[in-house]
């Protein structure tokens, strides 16, 4: 039986992928010795429950009985089951659709986390991304912040009137002097109820800076400027990516 169902829901750049990719990695052991599931359903980029971003969306024709049956599927005897996806809080959700959806586990306890950012942190990181996934994002920085804060509150304050409505909700702050130990992956886990296990893991989303960031930023304008699309941008997105995280690695602050 469903004592606790968890909702993770971002927001984004507070360090959701290395939460769900621990979740991912220890899923056999919290599942064997917590009672915990991270179901594998649902799961359709990196380690994050984007597939099931349809169904609570307004007048969704996806059957709310039979995505829950497939979760529990893989329940077997757990107590808890958590669901991670920071998406949700940039989509138009339908509350009565995400209360129904939680009344089939008929769980005594509904946890919501999420974790918000300082404006201007989360402002820098988000355009950081921007300018690294997108080939032909040129945008300033002071005219992108210039409507980033309205956004964000106004969606914290969505997050805050939607999640009310269907369980808990722990609104955390993302700071390394906040987080338990300083890591996001232990401070959720201490929400969670879970200890005893190791919280380290990798970087999954090193951020670009300095000259790497620069180089991106110049390219993306010459690709603007020349109204160009790029052929082979998986490959030079994974280049960038490690190149980011060997910096990271290195402790090394040039170039």
């Amino acid at each position: 039986m469903v004592e606790r169902v968890i909702l993770h829901v971002g927001l984004e750049k507070t360090g959701s992928s290395s939460i769900q990719a621990w979740l991912h990695e220890n899923r056999d052991v919290l599942l064997a010795n917590h009672g915990i599931l991270y179901p594998k359903s649902y799961i359709h980029f990196k380690y994050a429950h984007h597939g099931l971003n349809p169904i609570f969306r307004r007048n969704s024709p996806l059957d709310l009985e039979i995505i829950f049956r497939s979760i529990m599927q893989e329940a077997r005897s757990a107590e808890t089951i958590i669901l991670s996806n920071e998406c949700w809080v940039r989509h138009e959700l339908e509350v009565s659709r995400l209360r129904a959806f939680l009344q089939y586990f008929d769980a005594k306890y509904v946890q919501i986390i999420c974790y918000v950012r300082e404006h201007l942190e989360y402002t820098q990181s988000v355009w950081r991304e921007r300018i690294h996934l997108e080939d032909q994002f040129v945008r300033q920085f002071s005219e992108f912040a210039a409507t980033a804060k309205e956004e964000l509150n106004c969606r914290i304050s969505n997050i805050i009137q939607i999640m009310e409505a269907v369980g808990h909700l722990d609104l955390r702050w993302y700071n390394k002097c906040s987080l338990k130990n300083g890591n996001i992956v232990e401070d959720f886990c201490t929400l969670v109820g879970i200890s005893g296990m190791n919280y380290e893991i990798e970087d999954k989303n090193p951020s670009l800076g300095g000259n790497l960031l620069l180089y991106k930023f110049a390219r993306n304008q010459y690709y603007f400027d020349n109204n160009l699309e790029t052929k082979n941008i998986n490959k030079y997105y994974h280049d960038l990516k490690i190149a980011a995280t060997l910096k990271k690695k290195c402790n090394y602050s040039g170039p």
